[in-house]
């Protein structure tokens, strides 16, 4: 007689690939609550000689403690950025936490920088603070190319 199969447990199904960064943001990177109703523009690029649609979308809070909108750029099927603009475009604690999480998960970004540190504060206070990864671009300017703002762009493949 076979052995009874009653008491086995089965396998644990299999957890879907989550980005590593979704943990910080009240949107899931992978479904964004993005439908026939959301505001739109088409933008095309000279660049690419393609056409990206631009979806705006209002977050219920301040993701970070500063990021209340999000920006979402569509280039294809399997590739988009996710923009945050800050509406309070400080270094806030847990966009701290994030940074330096991000330095922890990725390395020193493009310009060796690394951890916040406090010179990153004073800098940031004169709207002069960037971190630039692969994936990640954290940027502030004082240029008046971007009103001041403080914007994180997750650059986003349907990969994981």
């Amino acid at each position: 007689m076979p052995p009874s199969n009653s008491n086995m447990v089965p396998p644990p199904l299999p957890q879907p690939k989550v980005h590593p960064l979704n943990r910080f943001f009240s949107i899931d990177f992978a479904n964004l609550p993005i439908n026939s109703q959301t505001p739109f523009r088409d933008e095309y690029s000279e660049y690419t000689g393609r056409t990206k649609r631009i979806y705006m979308l209002n977050l219920n809070g301040y993701d970070l403690g500063t990021f209340n909108r999000v920006e979402v750029i569509w280039h294809s099927d399997n590739e988009y950025n996710i923009t945050f603009i800050s509406g309070r475009p400080i270094i806030t604690p847990a966009l701290a936490d994030f940074i330096n999480y991000c330095a922890q998960l990725y390395g020193p970004d493009s310009n060796g920088a690394s951890i916040i540190t406090n010179e990153d504060i004073y800098y940031s206070q004169r709207y002069l603070f960037s971190r630039m990864w692969d994936d990640v671009c954290i940027f502030q300017d004082a240029t008046g190319l971007s009103n001041e703002l403080l914007t994180l762009t997750i650059f986003y493949k349907k990969k994981y």
